[in-house]
């Protein structure tokens, strides 16, 4: 959320918003709804809805609810995955986001499952918080699902 104006500028297909504004009554949402205030989205930005499953070049997008209710991720035909804040990397290991800082944990831990299960085998993963993880991704990611 808070890079996303300055990147829109170079980008060419942005995605922020979902189809439902953000529960007032749960304390992430209401803090997005206040802090979109202070950091709007430039007018001119090119929002665009993308659906669970859906190619955008060379990538497939997975909706993964949990850290918010529409977050997605970006795996790349070429082994990347671009996971944003589904998981965090800490002291080199795949960890969830805390509660304080997701909207469901069970939604969460079901998303993390369903990636998984469901996705093709990446090497690469890049994480909103933490190191990259250059090789063996997707066993990382299975191993963590497991211990869910």
């Amino acid at each position: 959320m808070g890079r996303l104006p300055g990147l829109s500028r170079r980008a060419r297909y942005c995605v922020a918003e979902g189809e439902r504004p953000l529960p007032l009554a749960h304390h992430k949402g209401l803090f997005h709804r206040f802090a979109r205030r202070f950091f709007p989205l430039p007018a001119d930005i090119d929002l665009r809805s993308v659906s669970d499953g859906e190619r955008i070049g060379r990538f497939t997008a997975y909706h993964t609810p949990g850290h918010n209710p529409g977050h997605m991720v970006y795996i790349h035909d070429a082994g990347a995955a671009f996971l944003g804040d589904l998981v965090w990397e800490n002291d080199g290991e795949l960890t969830t986001p805390f509660w304080g800082d997701s909207y469901d944990m069970r939604r969460l831990r079901e998303s993390v499952k369903k990636l998984a299960r469901d996705s093709s085998s990446f090497d690469l993963i890049c994480t909103g918080h933490g190191a990259p993880f250059t090789e063996d991704g997707h066993d990382k990611l299975q191993e963590l699902a497991d211990q869910l």
